[in-house]
């Protein structure tokens, strides 16, 4: 009999990481659908829509929250940012009370497109997605968001540990 347990545990692996690649391929997949709309419907790539999208809060966002927030390299984001701002859909202008950071604002173009993305955001989906229904991507988009939430504190407990002071 220890050989079936084996031989089952073996099997159950193995379907795992299948599993695992399959959702790697799935996640590739959706990836590249999703740069291909953004490409076509919006003529930007699928970071510059996240970007525009993380700025438009209501209140002053910096550079840092942003990268913090669509977890991209801060170097990544500024090139991004300079590529914005010189087709006038961004403005960077520096914090006064910290002359180091950058606030990220939405031109009026960026604002434009901002506005065409959420008003697409349903049809854009269904492309990306398809052939999941509305019910299951509310469902994966909560298990994305989970992920990516548990991530974000993981990663916020260790920038901590660093930054503890020993007492003397």
């Amino acid at each position: 009999m220890p050989q079936v347990d084996l031989a089952e545990r073996q099997l159950e692996s193995a379907l795992a990481v299948a599993g695992l690649l399959q959702l790697t391929k799935c996640t590739l997949i959706i990836s590249q659908r999703v740069a291909k709309q953004a490409a076509r419907q919006f003529s930007l790539s699928a970071r510059e829509i996240w970007i525009l999208l993380a700025a438009r809060s209501g209140k002053p966002v910096t550079q840092k929250q942003i990268a913090r927030h669509l977890a991209l390299n801060e170097n990544v984001l500024v090139l991004l940012l300079d590529r914005l701002e010189k087709s006038g859909h961004v403005r960077r202008v520096r914090n006064p009370a910290n002359r180091r950071e950058q606030f990220v604002r939405l031109a009026t173009k960026g604002k434009t497109v901002t506005r065409r993305v959420l008003a697409a955001k349903t049809e854009f989906y269904r492309t990306v997605f398809a052939p999941l229904d509305d019910a299951f991507l509310q469902k994966l988009f909560k298990a994305a968001q989970n992920i990516l939430a548990f991530e974000a504190t993981r990663s916020a407990r260790r920038s901590d540990r660093y930054r503890r002071v020993p007492a003397e």
